[in-house]
């Protein structure tokens, strides 16, 4: 069997994980203490919805995660998410990113 390095992600796929880690001029920033972490998302029709997202670790790497559940990735086209985080400073957004969902047979 090949093995195929492209990843593709599909309408309704489930368990799907976006992580994203948030960088500022200092390098790697540090979501110890974060109080509120969440991904926007807006999906191809403008639908926005807000994910909840986790921590990869103790936040020290500055990385967040979203695990797609049912109903996450419902349509296919170009979405976006932003991370959104609160810290005892106050709140930051990280850089808009986009993805492709592809459609299914």
């Amino acid at each position: 069997m090949a093995e195929c390095s492209i990843q593709e992600i599909h309408v309704e796929d489930i368990g799907t994980v976006f992580e994203v880690q948030l960088i500022d001029c200092d390098g790697v920033v540090d979501l110890t203490g974060i109080s509120v972490n969440a991904f926007h998302v807006t999906d191809p029709d403008g639908l926005k919805t807000i994910k909840t997202g986790t921590l990869l670790t103790d936040g020290t790497d500055g990385t967040v995660l979203w695990t797609t559940i049912a109903g996450d990735l419902h349509m296919d086209g170009t979405w976006q998410l932003q991370v959104w985080v609160t810290l005892p400073l106050g709140v930051w957004h990280s850089a808009i990113q986009t993805f492709k969902v592809k459609e299914n047979l």
